[in-house]
């Protein structure tokens, strides 16, 4: 196994009220689409579209798992219905409302999920993504620690999701946000390595500033 500078751990999330006490706990919900799309977008690249997609599946497995441990092992023992009930609430304290539980069945081991993934409605029209590994991978994590066994998304809606479209300009906390920049960190180096892996990080960057430019600052460009 290629060795990690970021193995991800809860510690490394840091102590957002030592660190932050003038920033505050939440960022703009564009910037955690942005992230996670442009790494995607040179993963893309670097490793082809199937690998890239497992990847950030595995990172958000990871994410769900500790999720779980940090906010929700509490409610282990509640019945399904009352753990979901939590488990909205937290995600709501969190600002993850961009996606919904529709449907658990613990006997057969089988959930369906709905994301509203897109950015366009943010402001960034020229970001596309049609999966959500990702997210995808946080809520099977999740919904595995509660059930001890494997729970697998049969269906994710990602499109149309009409009613939780509006909730992508609410701001989502910080931790989720570095949950998903570190556990796709962590895998990415296990994949690749360090020094690649950093490369990949600093090509999403400038990736992510172009498509800041040009959405948010081009009109600008000839200002003196």
């Amino acid at each position: 196994m290629t060795e990690r500078a970021y193995e991800f751990n809860w510690d490394i999330i840091g102590n957002l009220q030592e660190g932050r006490p003038n920033l505050g706990d939440q960022v703009n919900f564009i910037l955690y689409r942005v992230m996670q799309y442009t790494l995607h977008d040179v993963f893309v690249k670097q490793l082809g579209n199937e690998e890239s997609n497992r990847l950030f599946y595995e990172a958000g497995s990871i994410a769900g798992r500790f999720f779980f441990e940090h906010f929700l092992k509490e409610f282990k023992n509640l019945p399904l219905a009352d753990f979901l009930a939590k488990f909205r609430s937290v995600l709501d304290e969190n600002g993850i409302r961009f996606l919904r539980i529709d449907s658990v069945n613990i006997e057969t081991g089988g959930c369906t999920v709905s994301v509203a993934a897109g950015v366009g409605e943010t402001g960034f029209d020229n970001i596309k993504l049609d999966r959500c590994d990702y997210d995808t991978g946080v809520v099977e994590g999740i919904l595995s620690k509660y059930a001890e066994k494997t729970i697998k998304a049969t269906k994710v809606n990602t499109s149309n999701v009409q009613d939780i479209l509006p909730n992508l300009r609410n701001p989502i906390g910080l931790i989720p946000y570095r949950m998903l920049q570190y556990t796709v960190r962590d895998v990415a180096e296990q994949k690749v390595g360090t020094e690649p892996c950093n490369r990949l990080f600093y090509d999403a960057g400038d990736v992510a500033g172009h498509v800041f430019f040009d959405s948010f600052l081009a009109e600008f460009k000839n200002c003196h």
